[in-house]
């Protein structure tokens, strides 16, 4: 029997970046490290700065990966590390069609263009996707929402705050990107949402990948709609103490993460509740 584990890990290691595309990616995470050191800030008022670019917060890098290799006779279109190790178990992303979007513009980091929307509903009709969706994040007036891409090897959005919880004195910075806000009882800080998708037929031959660094695995569980979530953490927590988390699963061939700090439970709730 073919041990998954061991061949990811293999595979892994053998994976080749066009040149200047690790450099690419490295620059847009730059400009999320604050915003990680933000969320894991033992201040009461937490400055946020959701970059323009998604790269999970308090993590490495999420990208999509060129040279894959085919090993044992086959592709997994959704390689998953976390500190060098593979993490089995996720469900694989599907190549979606979307139609092209009007309005990119290149960003602060050449060879990658964004557009920001007013609202989920608009992404959600732009893209012609059927994107999941809670009751939790009802009423938030407050979302900065961005689609970014480089038309060839990924394609994300970010939706930040998605659901502001409890958080009191919510203010946006006056550049329009970021904010501050004060912690509640429940929510240390709102829950931002990254979605992963598939567009292009690069992304489709080769595949994509997510790696995470400084933080753990904590478990793998089925949500209550079905999903196979893989949950990340800085440690093994009490499920009601707040700390910071990412959740990880696949829905339609959609990659979606929700991150922030708050309790396990709250986050499970979440994501049972999302359709």
């Amino acid at each position: 029997m073919t041990d998954i584990r061991k061949v990811l890990n293999e595979e892994l290691k053998e994976l080749k970046l066009e040149e200047g595309f690790a450099e690419r990616i490295v620059r847009m995470s730059g400009e999320k490290l604050e915003a990680a050191e933000g969320r894991k800030g033992s201040e009461d008022r937490r400055n946020l700065f959701p970059g323009r670019f998604p790269a999970a917060a308090a993590v490495a890098l999420a990208i999509l990966v060129v040279g894959t290799t085919a090993t044992a006779g086959y592709l997994i279109r959704n390689h998953v590390t976390v500190n060098g190790e593979a993490v089995a178990g996720m469900d694989e992303l599907e190549r979606k069609m979307i139609p092209e979007i009007s309005g990119l513009e290149e960003g602060s980091v050449e060879g990658v263009y964004e557009k920001q929307y007013d609202s989920y509903e608009m992404l959600k009709e732009e893209l012609q996707l059927p994107l999941l969706d809670t009751e939790y994040a009802e009423g938030n007036e407050k979302m900065q929402i961005s689609y970014s891409t480089d038309k060839e090897y990924f394609s994300r959005i970010f939706v930040d705050p998605y659901i502001l919880g409890d958080v009191r004195e919510f203010q946006e910075n006056p550049d329009g990107y970021g904010y501050s806000c004060m912690s509640g009882e429940e929510y240390v800080t709102p829950i931002s949402m990254y979605i992963s998708l598939i567009t292009t037929d690069s992304q489709e031959a080769n595949g994509y990948a997510s790696g995470y660094t400084g933080i753990e695995l904590l478990e793998q569980y089925t949500s209550a709609q079905g999903y196979q979530v893989t949950v990340l953490g800085e440690g093994e927590r009490e499920p009601s103490e707040p700390a910071f988390y990412t959740l990880l699963f696949v829905a339609d061939g959609i990659q979606y993460e929700l991150e922030g700090t708050t309790s396990l439970e709250n986050m499970k709730a979440i994501v049972d509740s999302m359709k």
